[in-house]
């Protein structure tokens, strides 16, 4: 029996040197791929794209440095893209390691020369030890525009963790900041998309019908066609008026059980004349114990018990259509 316990006692020392060793290569890892997130350099790149194939983009939503986001993004390497929005939630924990672990799963699944892929600031990506500050400083603004052809692309910041509001007026900011920008920039696009990380109504909620009501209201003149978000960690489209409400919240968190459906996905978006593709992109939850042990590294070694219980996977139901939805057409 002694000798068992000595033995177990081995086992979790080689498991905590190992996390500490992974913990301080992550650290090393801070430099941002060139291509990665909103400075200058690359919102220019985006408003030069050309050609002659419809634009095409992917959003994704709240990965927290889960491996399914590594399946993911090799998936979308594939399709020919021309960026990928991320709507936030990407970091695993809110600090310098949680960020290193995040570039480090860019890097590794896109490649050395990868697309375009900009940031929507999530309340999971920010907190007292990394501020707003420390990631603006990382990745460029948090609240940010630019045009790629007839299209308006807006991104706005309008959800914080408690521990940085101050009054409770930050996360409402971000109306008049949309306001401004279409004001100054929208008189010319043919559509406009709205990123944001937490969607302003549930639309699988039980007031859905009378938030969506206010939306109209108060949204509906302003043109944006399509509105997309994550934070709730599911899919859904509603109709709002002329708008589109679009949830993607599946890019590897914990589920949430909703009766859309429950399965880990990504969105491409292909924009061609006056159509607008929208294409589901699903996975299943892979099996990747390494990944796994980086992010509990970043999280600490006292959920390394509960994710040796729960946090190896499983399979998830894919939804009654996987792939390509339906092609809407803008009146």
């Amino acid at each position: 029996m002694r000798m068992r316990n000595w033995c177990m006692m081995g086992a979790w020392g080689g498991v905590l040197l190992g996390l500490t060793a992974l913990g301080r290569t992550l650290i090393q890892e801070k430099s941002v791929p060139l291509s990665l997130g909103s400075r200058q350099g690359i919102l220019s790149r985006l408003e030069e794209i050309r050609g002659e194939k419809p634009l095409s983009f992917a959003v994704v939503g709240d990965s927290h440095g889960s491996a399914v986001f590594s399946e993911l993004l090799k998936n979308l390497r594939e399709e020919g893209l021309d960026f990928i929005v991320h709507l936030g939630d990407f970091a695993p924990a809110p600090n310098q390691e949680g960020h290193a672990l995040f570039m480090a799963q860019v890097r590794e699944n896109l490649g050395p020369e990868a697309l375009p892929m900009i940031l929507v600031m999530g309340n999971h990506d920010v907190g007292p030890g990394f501020p707003v500050q420390a990631f603006e400083e990382l990745y460029g603004p948090s609240s940010y525009s630019f045009q790629v052809g007839e299209n308006l692309f807006l991104v706005v910041r309008n959800c914080l963790p408690r521990s940085l509001r101050r009054g409770g007026s930050v996360n409402k900011s971000w109306g008049d900041e949309v306001r401004r920008v279409i004001k100054e920039k929208g008189n010319g696009a043919k559509r406009i998309f709205l990123f944001m990380h937490a969607p302003p109504l549930d639309p699988l909620g039980s007031l859905a019908k009378l938030k969506a009501q206010r939306f109209e209201s108060r949204w509906g003149g302003l043109g944006v066609d399509y509105l997309i978000a994550g934070h709730l960690h599911q899919y859904s489209r509603m109709k709002i008026g002329s708008s589109v409400l679009l949830v993607s919240g599946g890019g590897g968190g914990s589920l949430r059980n909703v009766r859309s459906g429950k399965f880990h996905h990504a969105l491409i978006m292909r924009l061609g004349g006056d159509q607008v593709t929208e294409e589901l992109v699903t996975v299943r939850n892979p099996w990747a114990p390494m990944w796994r042990l980086r992010r509990q590294s970043v999280l600490g070694v006292s959920r390394v018990l509960s994710f040796l219980r729960g946090g190896l996977g499983g399979k998830h139901p894919l939804p009654e259509h996987p792939g390509k939805l339906a092609s809407f057409v803008k009146d």
